[in-house]
């Protein structure tokens, strides 16, 4: 069963004082019990090391962190507490976020809030279907229409990095910069050029700004079509991160850009649930992945 690795996905940790009502938002004590787990049963690495050094049979999985989006949080609070457990990650920075004052599916929850209203999952998935131009409008309209007002996140741990932030994670020992691209967009909905513009233009800015040329995307959502894959090869990633939960299974020949199974961690993962949902997903992943499939 623990042939193979494992790739975990995180999105942001806030102060055990500032708790959301949100599974994506990990308390900083839960995430370090979870850390504990993994450095107990796992070998953390980063992920050149993923890529290029083969485990031995002998040895224990190896574990890649990553984190999507951009959160503020990821800095002042997951990175410190990697760092002290000597994890090392990869972040995925959509970078048309940055400097702004929040995402808009943040927005939107806390909006709604106000007002004592969730935004429904059919809701969620209609803005995502929207050209990034149209997004802000909509969840403004959305808001507006039902008397409800989110001027500045319900904590500064939740907004986005600034270029500055970044700067100073992309610096910190173990830290590796991916694309997620630029607003957020959904890969899948888009046609090549929107694909291109976004691509090129996230890249460009990581490159510029930070001095890195990224060789990994996460797309958002997760979602992505196989037809688009060149244009992955063609900008150099030589991984594509998705959300489809499973281990990483090595095989001896593989298409590049590899395409590679995360499983997600939240705020509600202890460590005994954890373990075994994750050795649940291993016993019903049938196909082996992380080799194109």
């Amino acid at each position: 069963m623990f042939t193979a690795d494992l790739i975990v996905m995180y999105h942001g940790v806030v102060p055990d004082d500032e708790p959301l009502d949100d599974w994506l938002q990990v308390p900083a004590s839960r995430f370090r019990d979870q850390l504990a787990f993994f450095t107990r049963w796992f070998t953390p690495v980063c992920v050149e090391t993923f890529f290029t050094t083969p485990r031995k049979a002998w040895q224990k999985p190896r574990l890649l962190v990553t984190f999507d989006d951009g959160y503020a949080n990821n800095l002042t609070v997951a990175a410190p507490i990697l760092q002290e457990y000597r994890v090392p990650a990869l972040f995925f920075l959509a970078t048309g976020y940055l400097e702004t004052p929040w995402f808009w599916w943040d927005r939107l929850r806390a909006g709604l809030a106000t007002v004592g209203k969730k935004p429904s999952a059919a809701l969620v998935a209609e803005i995502k279907a929207l050209a990034p131009s149209a997004v802000e409008a909509k969840v403004t309209a959305i808001l507006e229409a039902c008397g409800a007002h989110a001027a500045l996140p319900p904590t500064p741990a939740l907004r986005p990095l600034t270029w500055a932030e970044a700067q100073q994670l992309a610096r910190l020992p173990g830290v590796a910069i991916g694309n997620h691209g630029h607003c957020h967009e959904i890969f899948a909905h888009l046609d090549e050029a929107a694909l291109a513009h976004t691509l090129t233009l996230s890249q460009r800015l990581l490159t510029e700004r930070l001095g890195v040329a990224p060789q990994w995307i996460a797309p958002p959502n997760g979602d992505w079509r196989r037809d688009q894959i060149n244009r992955f090869a063609e900008l150099g990633f030589q991984a594509i991160f998705t959300t489809q939960p499973g281990w990483v299974t090595w095989q001896r020949s593989a298409p590049s850009p590899r395409v590679l199974p995360r499983v997600g961690i939240g705020a509600t993962d202890r460590p005994l649930n954890l373990a075994k949902r994750l050795v649940k997903t291993r016993l019903h992943q049938a196909v082996p992945r992380g080799e194109g499939s």
